[in-house]
């Protein structure tokens, strides 16, 4: 995350700004203990012995590795 330097005295619009980038960054990441739902994303797997790239896929209800 970029932020942008603090402005020499305080400022409670440069504090909105920043609370709303930070709530923001922290809906963006992974949390430990709860559930992952990736919506349109893709998880990618990769092989560590080829190399290949493969994406992991649920279409009815069966789960697939397809190439990525």
């Amino acid at each position: 995350m970029n932020l942008s330097r603090p402005p020499a005295d305080y400022d409670p619009a440069d504090q909105r700004r920043l609370r709303a980038a930070l709530e923001e960054a922290d809906r963006e990441t992974f949390k430990r203990g709860r559930d992952l739902e990736l919506g349109a994303a893709r998880l990618i797997l990769t092989d560590t012995v080829t190399g290949a790239r493969y994406a992991l896929t649920v279409a009815s209800g069966v789960v697939t590795l397809v190439l990525a």
